[in-house]
């Protein structure tokens, strides 16, 4: 996850490991204020074991791995496919495109990897 202009960290499912995302538009999160290195979670416990495996799964479906960035909050907690639905998901009479973690609305998903 992302806070105060942190990095971030994502799984990539070809190696099996974390890593730095190479198709990340590093202007891109650069003009949203975000820091362009990359940390992962697995960093400080010296390795990605179960349970740093489980947090890098989308918080909704705990299926696919988290892919995408959410502002303006800066949550990674979404796979693809929850990101677009949340996003094109219609609640008449209540607020859509709403972060899961935060409950801030969603003006652009960033997609990290997949």
């Amino acid at each position: 996850m992302l806070s105060n202009g942190g990095a971030v960290a994502v799984h990539s499912k070809s190696n099996g490991g974390v890593q730095c995302p190479e198709n990340v538009a590093q202007a891109s999160l650069g003009e949203k204020g975000l820091d362009q290195g990359c940390i992962s979670n697995a960093a400080s416990s010296g390795g990605a074991d179960a349970a740093n495996e489980d947090d890098l799964l989308c918080t909704v479906c705990w299926h696919d791995y988290q892919a995408t960035i959410l502002f303006p909050c800066g949550h990674a907690v979404l796979c693809a496919g929850c990101a677009d639905s949340v996003m094109k998901e219609e609640r008449p009479g209540r607020p859509s495109k709403i972060c899961p973690m935060c409950r801030s609305h969603i003006s652009e998903v960033l997609h990290v990897a997949e």
